[in-house]
């Protein structure tokens, strides 16, 4: 490899730095990893196990359906739902099990698993987790500290992260309908895995037409398993809610179908015939108040997360996934029948476009920003974070779990130094695509401004696309603001004085902004050059080298 002296001292920098922080013990904010529904086990009040394993579930399926009145429900979790026991022993499906004790044997008693009855509305899982973490006293000390907590959830478990994350208030703040449980305890980094931002299609399957095969191996009545389901407020939290997820044949057309609207669930036949413990009178209100909680469940996801929350999705693709229902009609009486578009955009589960879009109705994947605001993540190839794999699947893949405990490598320490990452812990299928860590190296403090680069790119292939993050203050050390950034001129140039074609992304981080460019081909060395807003006269400048290696 041929390198200019620049280069070479600047790598040797980043190396040491490197080695240097590899060298210090690693020490991980408290991580608390969030399952999905149907993801705890859960018991009745004389300690029976009520679901996770297939006796269980087999002679006391009924008790799941959740009471008219919550303050009567005697079901609770009892833990994780590690493995999931089908015909007595004969035949095991992998659950949770994968994940925690990879996570456990990462990270210890740092680990916490918030297991919770996912029965009940996201809202209230929401304020269980408030709870679950005020009577952990090493917990809630550094959910109170800046430094904050890691949250890692999978499927359900993101919108009850969503929704304990938009819980947060000043102190003395009283409960509200609209935040019934504020608290003081800060997430530094929220990473989602498989999170149905805007809903699924199976969760409308599910409360309207199919439980599905694998409800078939249990071997339970169909109308004893779906008068349960039409019980449980979190499914209802779930149904989709992106564009064009649900439309009408109409007129040799098709027209969009408000699933949101209680007159639409009547005319389609969908209000469930039975609902357990349910009087007739109260089965309108109920799914009624199960919709608007659904499109609440909306609004928290469209609100930007508070700033020094860093957000990291993960989410599976490749798998055949109801994504778009076609409705149609028939005699007045009868239930309307549906056709689901299938297609490979999802995890068989969550569409692709609900779990990587951090706002509805985003657009083509193609076209969309990574579902992240963490700064030196922008912009950078999406395949990071879509893993060919199914649902729960996702929690077995080696690839995920390196993801996971990269970034908690990168983003979950509290030990200064120790954000160098360890090869053994990268997956070879995402490392081309990381940038190595250069530290708060300052290239140029002319005049009253001055810029640092906090992260430089590997040395990549000619054509791969590659990302620079740089932090601008002013003389006194203080951010410089949103509008003084959009002023900032950056150009990128090879060795022979040719121009690359660049692009500026301004982060939701005081004063950060990212530059990314294609590299050209051929090993060359780029010069970027940052043009600060002038001040008092002086224009300051900042140039680096980038390595280029075909």
């Amino acid at each position: 490899m041929r390198m200019r002296s620049v280069a070479v001292a600047a790598i040797m920098a980043i190396f040491w730095a490197c080695t240097q922080g590899a060298a210090q013990a690693r020490e991980y904010r408290p991580v608390v990893f969030v399952p999905g529904l149907m993801g705890s086990t859960l018991v009745n009040k004389d300690g029976e196990q009520v679901w996770g394993g297939y006796g269980g579930v087999l002679n006391r399926f009924e008790q799941l359906a959740f009471p008219s009145d919550p303050s009567k429900d005697t079901i609770r979790a009892s833990g994780v739902l590690e493995n999931f026991d089908i015909a007595f022993g004969f035949f095991t499906v992998k659950a949770y099990g994968p994940m925690t004790s990879f996570l456990r044997g990462k990270l210890g008693d740092r680990l916490n698993v918030f297991a919770y009855d996912w029965r009940q509305s996201n809202f209230a899982s929401a304020c269980d987790l408030v709870r679950y973490i005020d009577k952990r006293q090493a917990l809630a000390d550094a959910a109170r500290a800046d430094a904050g907590i890691t949250l890692v959830t999978h499927s359900m478990g993101g919108i009850v992260g969503r929704i304990f994350i938009s819980y947060r208030a000043p102190a003395g703040t009283q409960p509200t309908a609209e935040n019934p449980c504020p608290h003081q305890y800060n997430v530094s980094l929220f990473m989602p895995i498989a999170a149905p931002f805007n809903g699924a299609g199976q969760a409308l399957k599910t409360l309207t037409e199919d439980v599905g095969f694998k409800w078939k191996v249990i071997r339970l009545e169909k109308d004893v398993i779906l008068g349960v389901f039409f019980t449980v407020p979190s499914v209802y939290e779930l149904l989709p809610r992106y564009g064009n997820c649900c439309r009408e044949r109409a007129q040799g057309g098709f027209r969009a179908v408000d699933l949101f609207s209680i007159d639409t669930w009547r005319r389609f036949g969908w209000i469930p015939a039975r609902l357990w413990n349910f009087r007739k009178e109260d089965r309108v209100p109920f799914v009624e108040a199960r919709l608007k909680a659904s499109q609440r469940v909306q609004q928290i996801i469209q609100t930007p997360l508070p700033e020094g929350v860093r957000f990291l999705s993960i989410w599976g693709h490749n798998q055949s996934t109801s994504t778009v229902v076609t409705v149609s009609r028939g005699q007045p009486g009868t239930k309307a029948s549906q056709t689901w578009s299938e297609k490979s955009d999802g995890d068989d589960t969550v569409p692709e476009l609900s779990a990587s879009a951090c706002q509805p109705d985003a657009p083509p994947i193609a076209e969309r920003k990574p579902c992240s605001n963490i700064p030196d993540l922008l912009p950078l190839d999406r395949k990071m974070w879509r893993v060919p794999n199914t649902h729960l699947g996702l929690m077995e893949d080696e690839r995920v779990q390196k993801t996971v405990m990269w970034a908690l490598n990168r983003y979950g320490s509290i030990v200064a130094g120790a954000r160098s990452l360890e090869d053994d812990e990268i997956p070879d299928d995402i490392a081309p695509f990381l940038m190595s860590s250069a530290g708060a190296r300052s290239l140029d403090e002319t005049g009253l401004a001055k810029a640092e680069f906090v992260n430089a790119p590997e040395t990549v292939g000619s054509g791969a696309t590659q990302s620079v993050l740089v932090r601008v203050i002013d003389g006194d050390g203080a951010p410089l603001g949103r509008t003084a950034l959009n002023s900032l001129k950056v150009s990128v140039q090879t060795s022979a004085g040719t121009a690359v074609p660049a692009s500026v992304s301004i982060t939701s981080l005081a004063g950060h902004f990212g530059i990314s460019y294609t590299a050209p081909k051929g090993p060359d060395a780029l010069t970027i050059q940052v043009r600060l807003p002038a001040t008092a006269g002086v224009e300051p400048r900042v140039d680096t080298l980038v390595l280029v290696e075909e």
